[in-house]
């Protein structure tokens, strides 16, 4: 679908700059002034504008109610400080504007664009501009007229995303029936519009029922305050919709463990993790059959969990558990349009819980969890990611068992020494099991009874605990290593490149001695029995969600295009397609950290994306900075001289697939994505596939090898 933008530059062109959604909520949404001040600032409009106000009401002309609503405006603009005076005078505007004159359409566009950032006013905002430029289609030179229906269209579909967002699925519906007449008059040979529109449709209309079912549950606890059932019902659809207050009241008119969760819910802010085990504990004494309300629940429990993730990274380790739990009852209860969508983060949860367990020496219970993993994994959508989320578990369970092999290793020996002293032999075997096992402090006590010199001095220094020098231990540990053959080797030398690379970490500055613990950090062998994570998030690629986002969220003055393209592709089943001027999205939601050395779950270092050109000589993409989202962090192709590019990759643009893999920090430094852009700048179109974020460069190179 086409993004925004304008053609008839004589009526429509002060349109131009107004069409994208405005990025992110801003303080003082109207819905949120105190009455009091609203009548207060109704007093000062009266006595500023009163007799001018009466003047234009008995105007005859409209150029004379559509100047006055300028003037309106123009204040509007000025009273920053008095939020409740500015809503006063637009609304006043918007009054006065006459859409027939030219100024006053220019005064109705301005004021809702200036209601755009406002969520309490952002739908209206956009289905008003899309009616507006609707109005101008009959008058429309017949080629532009359809590209101008395209910019209608997708008003009242985004219009349609806002409604939906504040509950409200009847004039959602409706903003999708006036893009269908639209659609019909003008775009009848757009073969990909209606099945959108017909999508968007089946959607609201479940919303509607489900919106409804919750009307009749209301209407029902009216009646019978007492059925603590229904209570807790609809207690649980306010919860889906966010209408916290609401199901708070529910909750706790319920009584019982809900009092709980109803408290939880009035804490402000809202304790994210505590609440969602509260909602798990609460959901399990929920009728077998009422999937529904475990689902809702569920449903929200889980959005709660990925903002705390998101803005909590390095707490997010104490929340994996709860949230493969959430994940895993929520895949179990959701709807059948819905089933298979959450697999993929419920599975590389429960492999991130299972680490955790095995961190913890329980490798029993990881292995349990990774089987409940290996179960869900098979209900994933698509054969590529169910064949990703194989190799993942495969990887889990290698290391799990072979834990559990050591494990029980370390048990035969306990039962050894349980019959009597070990000798040196058996005190050596028995020390090497447990250092290989992370279980230290015993590991010294039996390697300091080995006789073995290497091994005696070993423990000596493990008995120093968290004092030990990184540098000491890693040599300490090298050359017991030395000693030793097969399995047990290769376990020791790799605890020795751990401890390499602490002291690498702690010590950052280069000179000859890094250069030494460099090199030999990578001769040693890494740690067999570590869990490889997937290392990498997808960005775009064989999620269509992405394209319908750009084109719901994106913003394009020039009149750029975005969709999906099928045929040619560099990797899987689908590319993106970019046409004419450039389409950014400064706020998708992403927030990842790019850091030098990245730890946290979210935090990246190497970005990935292949691209193709066809025609013209250049081409951009840029990610967008979270805490500047006019600076754009760039990789260009081709010529291109207005000094916002600091990257070109090359000097002509790709005219076959061409795979990049960037070190975003060298290229840019540290900083946060959160929105995308891409521009190919002239030409036919820019083609996009396989834009990925990884902490290492070869994760991206094996993932991402062509087929």
């Amino acid at each position: 679908m086409a993004t925004l933008r304008y053609r008839n530059r004589k009526s429509l062109a002060i349109l131009a700059l107004v069409l994208g959604c405005a990025l992110g909520a801003v303080a003082n949404d109207p819905v949120n002034i105190p009455p009091a001040e609203l009548m207060r600032a109704e007093a000062t409009y009266k006595d500023t504008f009163g007799a001018a106000h009466e003047k234009a009401k008995r105007a005859v002309k409209t150029a004379e109610k559509s100047e006055f609503a300028k003037r309106l405006n123009e204040a509007a603009v000025k009273s920053t400080n008095d939020p409740a005076l500015q809503e006063v005078l637009r609304q006043n505007a918007l009054l006065f504007a006459q859409l027939t004159d030219p100024v006053g359409l220019a005064v109705a566009v301005d004021v809702y664009k200036a209601y755009q950032p406002f969520p309490s006013r952002r739908a209206l905002a956009l289905d008003k501009i899309a009616a507006i430029l609707e109005r101008g289609l009959a008058k429309e030179p017949v080629a532009t007229r359809q590209k101008l229906a395209t910019d209608v269209i997708k008003g009242y579909r985004d219009a349609a995303v806002e409604y939906e967002k504040q509950g409200n699925a009847s004039l959602a519906t409706a903003a999708i029936g006036k893009a269908r007449i639209v659609a019909r008059k003008y775009t009848p040979g757009d073969r990909d519009i209606f099945p959108a529109l017909d999508a968007d449709e089946r959607r609201l209309v479940a919303i509607a029922a489900e919106q409804s079912e919750t009307e009749r549950l209301k209407a029902f606890v009216a009646k019978n305050p007492d059925d603590v059932k229904s209570r807790i019902g609809l207690g649980t659809r306010f919860l889906r919709y966010t209408r916290i207050r609401e199901a708070g009241e529910q909750f706790r008119a319920a009584g019982g463990e809900w009092i709980a969760v109803a408290n939880a819910l009035d804490t402000k802010p809202i304790d994210a993790l505590a609440l969602s085990q509260l909602l798990l504990k609460a959901q399990a004494n929920l009728p077998p059959e009422d999937k529904k309300s475990r689902y809702a629940m569920m449903a929200y429990a889980r959005g709660l969990l990925e903002d705390f993730r998101t803005g909590n990274a390095d707490k997010w380790a104490g929340a994996v558990a709860t949230y493969a739990s959430v994940l895993e009852i929520a895949i179990a209860t959701e709807p059948a349009p819905l089933a298979g969508q959450s697999v993929t983060p419920l599975v590389l949860a429960m492999i991130e819980w299972a680490e955790q367990l095995a961190g913890k020496f329980n490798y029993t219970e990881a292995s349990n969890v990774l089987v409940r993993a290996r179960t869900s994994s098979r209900t994933a959508k698509g054969p590529g990611e169910a064949k990703e989320l194989q190799a993942d578990l495969d990887s889990a369970e290698r290391v799990v068992k072979a834990c559990l092999a050591l494990d029980t290793e370390i048990s035969n020996w306990k039962v050894e020494e349980g019959k009597g002293a070990l000798d040196a032999k058996g005190n050596l075997a028995y020390g090497v099991a447990l250092l290989r096992a992370g279980r230290v402090p015993e590991a010294a006590n039996r390697l300091a009874k080995s006789q073995a010199p290497a091994f005696a001095a070993l423990a000596a220094i493990l008995a120093k605990g968290d004092q030990t020098p990184a540098l000491a231990l890693g040599d300490s540990l090298r050359a017991a290593a030395g000693e030793l053959q097969g399995n047990d080797k290769i376990d020791v030398q790799s605890l020795a490149r751990a401890e390499y690379e602490k002291f690498l970490e702690s010590n950052p500055k280069d000179g000859l001695e890094k250069t030494r613990i460099q090199l030999l950090a990578k001769e040693l062998p890494q740690n067999t029995r570590t869990f490889v994570l997937r290392d990498y998030v997808e960005l775009f690629d064989e999620n269509p969600a992405f394209v319908q986002r750009m084109n719901f969220e994106g913003v394009s003055p020039g009149g750029g295009t975005v969709s999906a393209e099928a045929k040619d592709v560099f990797h899987g089943k689908l590319a993106m397609k970019v046409i004419s001027k450039d389409i950014f999205a400064n706020d998708l939601g992403w927030k990842y950290p790019i850091r030098e050395n990245p730890k946290q779950p979210n935090e990246f270092r190497y970005a990935a994306f292949a691209w193709k050109k066809v025609g013209g000589s250049a081409s951009i993409i840029q990610f967008v900075d979270a805490a500047s989202p006019g600076e754009w962090r760039s990789y260009a192709s081709g010529p291109y001289g207005n000094g916002t590019v600091k990257v070109t990759i090359r000097d002509t643009i790709p005219n076959a697939w061409t795979l990049e893999i960037r070190d975003l920090f060298q290229d840019h430094g540290a900083f946060t994505i959160n929105g995308f852009r891409a521009w190919p700048i002239d030409g036919e179109y820019l083609l996009l596939d396989a834009i990925y974020l990884s902490k290492s460069k070869a994760s991206l190179e094996r993932l991402l090898q062509r087929k």
